[in-house]
């Protein structure tokens, strides 16, 4: 089924180099949520533009 899109999702269990090839090498969309810690918390806070503390009056200007 050439015209459909998979979105592959798991956790922490699931993020081996070999899923993430496998799923780059077909197009394959994936989510893999990762067990917080300080390090990956660090490298994603600059990509983060909305966070608990953003008031609700915010958050529509930050999505565009």
């Amino acid at each position: 089924m050439p015209t459909t899109d998979i979105l592959v999702r798991g956790d922490s269990g699931f993020a081996t180099p070999e899923v993430y090839d496998t799923c780059e090498a077909d197009d394959v969309f994936y989510i893999i949520r990762l067990k917080r810690n300080r390090k990956l918390q660090n490298l994603a806070e600059k990509f983060v533009k909305i966070s608990d503390k953003t008031q609700w009056q915010e958050r529509d200007s930050l999505l565009l």
